[in-house]
Formats: structure tokens, C-alpha cells, sequence
């Protein structure tokens, strides 16, 4: 019979770090990639305006989680460039 081997990092604490690593990957896309700074402004004023003109809550989730692939994308488009830049 064997024993499951619990391995460090499983669990609530790896559910942790990981969302550590997430934040702490997207401060520093914020503050080394123009672009990601742009989206950043565009977002805030976007989120701003929608609280303003008094979105339903359903058309918020929407342009949230717009915003939230918008980021995504760009950062995987920032790894790739990187990637390319390694190769050539």
C-alpha cells in the first residue's frame, strides 16, 4: 500500500504563493512595461466612468473581466516578445 507524500506548498499556503507570485508579476509588468501602464490609466477610467453612469452590475462584471483578459493578454504578449528577443 502507499502513502500519499504531501509535498511543501500544497494546499491553502501554495494557494497563497501563488497568488503572491501573481501580484508581485503584475506590479512589475506595471512598472517596467509602458504599455501595461496605459491599460492600467485606461482601466481606472473606464471602472470610474462606468460607477458614474450607473451600470448594472451584470454590464460591471462584463467590462471587469474585459479588463481582466485585456491584462492576460498583454502580459502574454510581453512574454513572447521576450522569448523572441532571447532567440535572436
Amino acid at each position: 500500500m502507499t502513502r500519499k507524500v504531501e509535498r511543501p506548498g500544497k494546499g491553502q499556503q501554495g494557494v497563497a504563493r501563488s497568488f503572491e507570485h501573481a501580484y508581485r508579476g503584475m506590479i512589475s509588468a506595471v512598472r517596467t512595461q509602458r504599455n501595461m501602464r496605459f491599460h492600467v490609466v485606461v482601466a481606472v477610467v473606464v471602472l470610474v466612468a462606468s460607477l458614474l453612469l450607473g451600470v448594472s452590475k451584470l454590464e460591471l462584471a462584463v467590462l471587469v473581466l474585459t479588463i481582466l483578459l485585456v491584462f492576460v493578454t498583454e502580459m502574454f504578449n510581453t512574454a513572447m516578445e521576450f522569448i523572441v528577443d532571447l532567440a535572436t
